[in-house]
């Protein structure tokens, strides 16, 4: 017969699906698929349930042809289609994320396709709710958020975006084409806690756009610092050696594998309340500086002042007079211009440093 005609129905009865790197069970609650065939009109729905990994319904229709003596499905058949999934947590996904990372959120998706196998057409909704990321080790987290994305055929939107940190909040807005892939996201800082922990707070406020074409990732913007206040410890906390594995936490790997084309054009603005203490150094930091990138290497432009503060050394305060790092080229070696003095009843005395990070000059004054 060159029609096909027809019901075909699986239910699961028992059992249930498990990973084994790393290992975990999906926790199988339902699983059923239906196929109806008539005059060689096809319609399949789908349905899965679970404990672990949600949900999701999906069905479709579609026209088949007999060829060569078996039915198939053309490049040019039309289709149409439509699924809904389900995740109320990211538990899943806890065992593949890095050492000391958190997430959680709660997603929805619902899609509808049409089009043929040669010209798929693709839209629909993909919310993420209750989103809450943490590093707790640097300081970072967000601890409430929410997503919508809108797929409309090529095209992904952000119809809806916003990411609350300890305090203040990031919005996001963006599109991007996922055939030929290319696209951006603005993000816009409002007094947002970038960091946040006992030894390192930074509020920040400003805009950056994160873009992708041509197999290059762009990251620009403007950035300010609202406040800030960063301690270093006299004593840097012990760190293990690269060679060192950590039962139970994923091998390191090599930093160059990881290495992505970067477009930076990133200007920072230290503000009115940026305080540093730290290697001898308790001062407030002003100024504005650039950093971008030229030739795939990390360049700085701008200058960093230190506006009041004492430097501590070998048991003697310092009063800074004048504290000037002037960056005109790589980021690591910007000019020095430091004068820092101690006086005394009718004595001044102090040291003044000049040159560059790499190679310092140190003068009595």
């Amino acid at each position: 017969t060159d029609a096909l005609d027809g019901h075909l129905a699986l239910r699961r009865q028992s059992g249930d699906v498990i990973l084994t790197d790393p290992r975990m069970k999906l926790g199988l609650t339902a699983l059923g698929l239906d196929l109806q065939a008539a005059a060689n009109q096809v319609t399949a729905h789908l349905e899965v349930g679970t404990t672990e990994a949600g949900s999701m319904q999906a069905e479709g229709h579609a026209r088949v042809v007999r060829e060569n003596g078996s039915f198939m499905l053309p490049r040019s058949a039309p289709l149409a289609w439509t699924a809904q999934a389900k995740l109320p947590d990211l538990h899943m996904l806890r065992s593949f994320l890095p050492h000391g990372v958190k997430t959680e959120a709660r997603l929805a998706l619902d899609l509808a396709g049409s089009g043929t196998l040669a010209a798929p057409v693709l839209n629909g909704t993909l919310a993420a709710d209750d989103i809450r990321f943490s590093m707790v080790e640097e300081g970072i987290l967000i601890r409430d958020g929410v997503i919508r994305l809108k797929l409309d055929d090529n095209t992904v939107m952000v119809s809806e975006g916003i990411l609350e940190g300890q305090t203040g909040r990031i919005r996001l807005q963006g599109a991007a084409a996922w055939r030929n892939p290319a696209g951006g996201l603005t993000l816009n800082f409002e007094n947002f806690a970038a960091l946040f922990r006992s030894d390192r707070h930074l509020w920040l406020s400003g805009t950056t756009r994160l873009g992708y074409a041509d197999g290059r990732v762009q990251l620009e913007g403007d950035l300010r610092a609202d406040k800030a206040r960063l301690e270093m410890p006299e004593a840097g906390r012990p760190r293990l050696s690269d060679d060192v594995v950590v039962a139970g936490r994923a091998p390191r790997t090599d930093p160059t594998a990881r290495r992505i084309r970067l477009d930076l054009n990133l200007r920072f603005d230290l503000g009115e309340d940026f305080l540093f203490k730290g290697a001898g150094l308790d001062a407030r930091l002003g100024g504005k500086i650039r950093v971008f990138t030229l030739n795939n290497a990390l360049r700085g432009e701008g200058s960093i002042q230190v506006k009041k503060g004492r430097y501590s050394a070998y048991g003697q305060t310092l009063d800074i007079e004048r504290g000037n790092l002037t960056f005109t080229g790589p980021l690591e070696n910007p000019a020095l211009d430091i004068l820092a003095i101690r006086k005394t009843d009718d004595v001044t005395a102090g040291v003044k440093v000049t040159g560059t990070v790499e190679r310092p000059l140190v003068t009595a004054s």
